[in-house]
């Protein structure tokens, strides 16, 4: 079995793992109503992409899949046909090692979950949960910038009073607004960005009071 193989299969399950991370964080992110940092809103957020990983329990045994087939299955196989289970050199005797690659000419045992199945899946999911959490507030702090510079340039070029879309999808079903009274804000009224200055005015931005 190629060593790569294993090891690249796995690190795909990762990556699919830090997605769904990514999307659940994403998701509860945008419902508490916070723009910007705030340690509770991510230990809220990350405790529940934590949770969404626990009804993948079922497949503690995928990482090891390449194995299973390649080693435990194929291995059978060839070993029912006369085969050597290592290579698939035609064996003569079972009573001599293969002589091609040198392994026991005996048939494979059945692959099992054991304890190093679970171990692997737990530091997977673990390696996958740190991932996609560092992607998905990185990701929202930046579309949350994004809009506060797109609030300014609207606010400077146009004079608008008023500034409104919703967060870059997977958290499109809330929306970010932004006003000349109030500042940026989300829809329970949460504050704690900066109001842009006023056309023409020359002075810096002013901070906004924090929500009470």
């Amino acid at each position: 079995m190629p060593l790569f193989l294993p090891h690249l299969f796995r690190g795909l399950i990762l990556l699919l793992l830090a997605a769904h991370v990514f999307y659940m964080f994403s998701i509860a992110r945008a419902l508490a109503g916070t723009i910007g940092w705030s340690w509770s809103t991510f230990i809220i957020a990350a405790g529940f992409a934590l949770i969404m990983l626990l009804p993948l329990i079922w497949a503690v045994a995928l990482p090891e899949f390449p194995e299973m087939y390649l080693r435990h299955v194929r291995g059978r196989r060839r070993f029912a046909r006369g085969e050597c289970p290592g290579c698939g050199y035609r064996i003569a005797t079972e009573d001599a090692p293969c002589s091609e690659c040198g392994s026991a000419v005996e048939p494979p045992e059945p692959y099992r979950i054991c304890g190093r199945t679970v171990r692997t899946f737990v530091l997977i999911n673990l390696f996958a949960w740190v991932v996609g959490l560092a992607a998905a507030e990185g990701w929202a702090q930046y579309d949350e910038h994004v809009f506060l510079a797109e609030a300014q340039a609207a606010h400077a070029a146009e004079g608008s009073q008023r500034f409104t879309r919703a967060r870059a999808w997977p958290s499109d079903s809330a929306r970010l607004q932004w006003d000349v009274e109030r500042g940026v804000r989300v829809e329970d009224g949460q504050i704690n960005w900066t109001r842009p200055p006023a056309p023409g005015s020359g002075r810096d931005e002013s901070p906004l009071p924090k929500s009470r």
